[in-house]
């Protein structure tokens, strides 16, 4: 098992869900996520942050097996789900590296690309 990337991995998913509930929820947060082109949420982003806090919880849940903590450490299923999560990781450095928000792109870029790298080692283990 490969410890400080899980648990680097698992605080900093932890913070994503939770700025996205609380974007979810109508706090004005919205400057750091999406763009930062809305400090309060629209409804519809507002939606679409209650599906990231699920999206998050799921990928919590898949890097945990890759590091053999839950069943399923070896199975091709979650090993091609860890990958995706990196992937997906990846994306995000990217975006959060174009977007328009300054505050975005000082919070978010450290964030994502510490993620993505702790996601890469665990789904390379």
């Amino acid at each position: 098992m490969i410890v400080v990337p899980v648990i680097v991995a698992l605080a900093l998913l932890t913070l994503l869900a939770t700025l996205q509930a609380l974007l979810a929820l109508g706090q004005p947060v919205g400057e750091y996520l999406w763009g930062g082109r809305h400090r309060c949420a629209t409804p519809r982003l507002r939606q679409v942050a209650r599906w990231a806090v699920l999206a998050y919880a799921v990928a919590a849940l898949v890097l945990l097996s890759r590091a053999d903590v839950l069943p399923g450490h070896d199975a091709p299923f979650i090993r091609a789900l860890a990958w995706i999560v990196f992937a997906y990781g990846a994306c995000q450095v990217i975006l959060n590296a174009m977007s328009s928000s300054r505050r975005q792109r000082k919070l978010m870029m450290p964030v994502s690309t510490v993620l993505m790298l702790s996601v890469l080692l665990i789904a390379a283990s």
